[in-house]
């Protein structure tokens, strides 16, 4: 019966009647064929991006010294002594790859993190001096939003003149929107919450930002996303300059990532709170130099923990918004930059603070502050 069966299908695919059929295998094996092949030049590409990598760190590390320290005592820690955060990129690379996330491949595959969508991006050869700068707010933080568009126009613009600036509406009201458009020199784009899970829709669970940043990323090599309060001032340029030479750069903060990230998180990462017990990482300025090894290591899993409930955002991640204690385990939740400063210490660990740069270096955060609207060519600086 089974011979009568293969026989038949033989007969079939080999008749004229069979030719779609026999299309579509090729097709499909063509595929598999081609997928391997791109599978095999990321993980070669990879291990040289990782590679060249480490020498910068080993070289600059030396120079630049400050290696990472510990935070505050965290009094459910006290007994914890028994892993440590591997010193090898390329063993805490392997640990990232291994982080687990299911049912978000249609996602991934539209924001061109799969496989596929990964090698074609690599490829794009393209080297831009200054980042897009992108920013994304609500109606709440429309008047804060202003004296970032100030310190955009002024010094940033006189500095960079063809300088692209895209602002994501996430709640505006029609008249705000025409405001910002008017205002932002800028391109103004509405999120489209329509295309990606349906928790995305709380803004304060700040799953958007990171998709924000790798369709941007999609567009152009060099990124920087800057919260509403964020005010960027003349020195930006070396920034740029530090972000396109590591790949990353992100503001550092204060407060120990094991007390400002939930249990959740660390549990589904399978990760051992204590052993990141380091300052955070802020998710509000972040530049990014597209690379195989920032969409493979960076944002592959940072928009993945995104994606997938229960990661990033969970049931109840409301009542964790408020940081009050600087040394009780899990106190809080800072959502998208707890997932980038768990990636940061993880990957760099001691030598993170080359990938990190201090609040007024490069500008400052003005949370609250409201100013007037300076024009372009005022002669204001």
């Amino acid at each position: 019966m089974v011979v009568c069966g293969y026989l038949s299908w033989w007969l079939l695919v080999s008749s004229s009647a069979g030719q779609p059929l026999r299309h579509y295998i090729k097709s499909i094996i063509d595929d598999m064929i081609s997928d391997r092949v791109q599978i095999d030049k990321i993980q070669y590409q990879l291990s040289e991006n990782i590679h060249n990598l480490e020498n910068k760190i080993l070289v600059e590390g030396k120079k630049r010294g400050g290696k990472l320290k510990s935070e505050v005592e965290i009094p459910d820690c006290k007994s914890f002594k028994n892993k440590t955060i591997k010193e090898s990129l390329a063993e805490n690379v392997k640990i990232v790859s291994n982080y687990n996330f299911t049912h978000i491949g249609k996602y991934l595959q539209r924001l061109q993190l799969d496989t596929k969508g990964i090698f074609h991006l690599a490829q794009r050869k393209e080297n831009s001096t200054a980042p897009t700068i992108v920013s994304g707010f609500s109606d709440n933080h429309y008047k804060e939003a202003i004296g970032l568009f100030n310190s955009i126009n002024n010094p940033v613009r006189k500095m960079y003149p063809d300088l692209k600036f895209v602002v994501f509406d996430l709640g505006l009201t029609e008249e705000h929107r025409k405001t910002v458009q008017k205002l932002c020199n800028c391109d103004v784009r509405k999120f489209p919450f329509e295309n990606y899970p349906s928790h995305m829709k709380f803004l304060r669970g700040f799953t958007w930002k990171p998709v924000i940043i790798q369709m941007m990323l999609q567009e152009f090599d060099f990124v920087m996303w800057v919260d509403s309060s964020i005010r960027l001032n003349k020195n930006v340029d070396r920034l740029f300059e530090r972000a396109r030479y590591y790949g990353i750069q992100s503001l550092g903060g204060y407060g120990s990532i094991a007390v400002r990230t939930h249990n959740i998180l660390f549990d589904f990462l399978k990760e051992e709170p204590c052993m990141f017990n380091y300052p955070e990482v802020q998710g509000g300025w972040v530049a990014i130099k597209r690379s195989l090894f920032t969409l493979k290591v960076l944002l592959q899993p940072w928009v993945s923990c995104a994606l997938q409930y229960g990661c990033m955002d969970f049931p109840y991640s409301k009542a964790f918004l408020t940081c009050s204690s600087m040394t009780k385990l899990f106190h809080c939740h800072r959502s998208d930059q707890s997932v980038l400063g768990i990636l940061l210490t993880r990957l760099f660990h001691v030598n993170r603070q080359l990938f990190v740069f201090n609040d007024g270096e490069f500008g400052n955060v003005r949370r609250d502050s409201i100013e007037k609207f300076i024009p372009q060519d005022s002669g204001h600086v």
